[in-house]
């Protein structure tokens, strides 16, 4: 088998075991208000499992590179795989809360093992060029996936019932996980002796204009005196009101369109409209993002998911599409999962890309584990997703704020003279050195 031959069967069974990890997330929400009734916990308890396998997902997230190295990466997916299934059997069959809340946990690990992060590293591993066109491919294929059988989900939940659909949906999926990672999956080439894929550029291909915000500035100085920079804890903060934003609404999915009026087959044709939307929106937020700089796209998208959120009032009462829109729209505000590179980047430069990034990811995950309980707990106490919502509509206003006024030309500048001193010094070390 060549090195293109196996190189791409790697990187699409990454990309559907992607898509089947997600599926997996999106059958707990749809699945949530059975479980809730048949456990006979609050909704606060049930959205508790959110927030522990975004916990899980953190710790794995940590451990996964050094696994990487003393594992085979198909066992790495054959563990996520079966991790995953365990949960939506347990939520089925399980009327103990504490072991639901176990296996939540390492639902999280195993959706980390065999999710977006293992497929990228799949792809850096193979692909010498076209690293961000296939892993976006991923994205795509994801959003399809979940797109046509969220769907599925609710017609098979009410023909066969909550138990028997959470036995048949975690041994299944489980099992195509399984299968690919056996059958597809493999490490880096050099442990086969093989070189990485070059795709081949199109000829008279034309470069794409760079918008003037979206110029990379590289930083000199180092990263201790970078934290003390207004410009970095805005980047920061701006992803972790976006991800608590949207977590509001996300983890508690089922409820909010439930509170809606809609029934369970309603409910899988919204979470559809995620996906799809998912498919729409955030590749959309890339390419403006090149046109017209990353500031200016951010602003224009959390206007739109603050305006969604601020008039779930009004959706609320509009019904099967009142809750298409609010699902639709939804996405508007999950392009913080691309802040580190999008975002980021520019302002600070490629040198410390990986790092900016590493702590942007840490602050969405901090935001995933506090707002599945705080939406839900908000919604125990008044009976009403309208708080909840407008909350999250609050935390995109202020990122539209600090966008505004912390990310501008002004916020770059200040930035840049504090840097000089370093840029200086680098000068000089850089002719010494020569």
């Amino acid at each position: 088998m060549s090195n293109t031959v196996k190189g791409w069967l790697c990187a699409i069974a990454g990309m559907v075991t992607m898509g089947v990890s997600h599926l997996c997330y999106s059958i707990i929400i749809i699945l949530m208000a059975s479980m809730v009734a048949a456990v006979g916990c609050s909704a606060a308890e049930g959205a508790l499992i959110f927030s522990i396998t975004a916990i899980g997902s953190l710790v794995a997230s940590v451990f996964i590179g050094p696994l990487l190295k003393v594992l085979k990466t198909k066992y790495v997916y054959v563990i996520g795989g079966i991790l995953q299934g365990a949960l939506l059997v347990t939520m089925g069959y399980s009327t103990n809360l504490m072991l639901v809340y176990v296996m939540a946990f390492l639902f999280g690990v195993g959706n980390k093992f065999c999710g977006a992060m293992t497929h990228q590293i799949n792809v850096t591993n193979w692909f010498a060029s076209g690293r961000g066109t296939i892993s976006s491919m991923g994205t795509l294929v994801s959003g399809l996936l979940n797109a046509v059988m969220a769907t599925v989900t609710g017609v098979l939940s009410s023909m066969f019932g909550y138990q028997t659909y959470s036995l048949i949906a975690g041994f299944v999926l489980a099992g195509i996980i399984v299968v690919l990672g056996l059958l597809f999956v493999c490490d880096a080439p050099e442990k086969y002796g093989m070189q990485q894929i070059v795709l081949k550029e199109k000829e008279g291909k034309k470069t794409r204009t760079i918008g003037a915000d979206s110029k990379v500035y590289e930083t000199a100085m180092p990263m201790s005196k970078l934290l003390r920079q207004p410009l970095l804890w805005v980047v920061l903060v701006c992803p972790f009101l976006m991800q608590f934003a949207c977590t509001t609404y996300y983890s508690n999915q089922s409820l909010v369109l439930g509170s809606m009026g809609l029934d369970v087959m309603q409910i899988s044709y919204c979470v559809s409209i995620v996906s799809l939307s998912q498919m729409i929106l955030v590749p959309l937020f890339g390419v403006l993002s090149d046109v017209i700089s990353a500031r200016k796209t951010l602003i224009i998208y959390c206007v739109v998911a603050a305006a969604n959120m601020f008039l779930f009032g009004v959706t609320s009462q509009m019904g099967l599409i009142g809750g298409m829109i609010l699902a639709f729209f939804y996405n508007a505000g999950m392009v913080n999962l691309y802040f580190g590179a999008v975002v980021a980047t520019p302002l600070f430069g490629v040198n410390k890309s990986a790092t900016i990034t590493g702590w942007c990811n840490a602050s969405v995950s901090v935001a995933a584990m506090i707002a599945p309980v705080f939406a839900a707990g908000l919604y125990g106490a008044t009976d009403s997703f309208v708080l909840p919502l407008a909350i999250a509509g609050c935390c995109f206003t202020v990122v539209v704020i600090l966008a505004a006024i912390g990310m501008s030309s002004k916020a770059r500048k200040h930035l840049e003279a504090a840097d000089k001193p370093y840029k200086e010094a680098e000068a000089i070390a850089g002719a010494v050195a020569a």
